[in-house]
């Protein structure tokens, strides 16, 4: 058995100082539930999700598979319309469905949101969505979102102004609909779908030397000008995040310290060693971080990827 795909919703985040009241107001969504129809190698899969959840299974099991399912829903959030018809058929599940389903269950702002999209590889270009709908449960259940065949209506949140949705070219709704009328929800649970992170960390990329000399050498009054960098996907990022922290945030680098000493019994120090300044393990004597193993630098990428005050609203790796 191994694991592949880690679904984390960042709750428990070390916040800016003075900022958790903010902090924890922007974490205002929280997916509970994926349904997935027809994608790939996946031919009817509902997983549900906690604050983390872990993906185990055998390979070809089909767990990057929901990973890719999640991306295109991302994907197609950004663009407002689905993908051309001849990507939906070579995506589809092989055994003769015409159909990919995604159906999301969220509560939003303390909301119970529903979404389900239905993409039909047989449809000519202008009714690739299928099937569209979005209810938002507040005080009572409204079906914001109803949409057949690339047509329909959406309305309010609270039930109000319902308005024929007909389209020029095919959209999903979910984004369009959010941009007008009065509906709070709709658009935090569309934000939240935009930003979520995909992670695919490298070690042989996060061992490399990109970026470190733009910290390493620089005094501490100096290096505190600099940005902090993002975690990339592929962690190419990483050392130039902890060098930045061991200068300029020793709450965070602590941080990540404690839970590499909790699981390895090993801490990061950013020292002088025969005249070379730069990131070491210490085991009780300084191993560059270049050396270390590929498990090694997963553990420190998950830790300053969850120590990071710039954190997705969903992280999967």
């Amino acid at each position: 058995m191994n694991c592949r795909a880690i679904f984390k919703s960042p709750y428990g985040l070390i916040p800016e100082p003075g900022t958790m009241e903010n902090s924890m107001k922007e974490r205002n969504v929280f997916l509970e539930k994926i349904h997935l129809k027809n994608f790939l190698s996946l031919r009817d899969v509902i997983l549900p999700l906690k604050h983390l959840t872990v993906l185990v299974g055998p390979n070809a099991s089909g767990k990057s598979n929901v990973l890719r399912s999640l991306a295109l829903l991302q994907k197609m959030m950004y663009a407002e319309s689905p993908p051309p018809s001849d990507f939906i058929q070579d995506t589809i599940w092989a055994g003769g469905a015409n159909q990919i389903g995604f159906h999301l269950q969220a509560k939003a702002d303390g909301s119970s949101v529903d979404y389900r999209l239905d993409l039909d590889a047989k449809a000519d270009d202008r009714h690739h969505v299928a099937f569209e709908e979005l209810t938002i449960d507040k005080v009572k259940k409204v079906k914001v979102i109803a949409v057949r065949n690339g047509q329909g209506e959406v309305r309010d949140e609270d039930g109000e102004n319902p308005t024929k949705y007909r389209p020029s070219k095919p959209k999903l709704s979910l984004k369009s609909a959010s941009d007008y009328g009065d509906k709070p929800v709709t658009t935090a649970f569309t934000e939240f779908i935009r930003d979520w992170e995909f992670y695919n960390f490298q070690p042989a990329v996060m061992r490399g030397e990109k970026g470190i000399s733009i910290i390493v050498g620089q005094s501490k009054e100096s290096a505190s000008l600099a940005n902090l960098p993002d975690l990339d996907t592929v962690g190419s990022s990483l050392k130039d995040i902890l060098a930045y922290w061991s200068e300029n945030d020793e709450r965070r680098f602590k941080s990540v310290n404690e839970a590499i000493e909790d699981c390895m019994k090993r801490r990061i120090e950013y020292r002088i060693k025969n005249g070379d300044t730069g990131l070491y393990l210490w085991e009780g004597y300084p191993v560059p971080l270049d050396r270390a193993s590929d498990g090694t630098m997963f553990l420190l990428a998950y830790q300053v990827l969850l120590n990071h005050p710039e954190v997705s609203p969903l992280i999967a790796i």
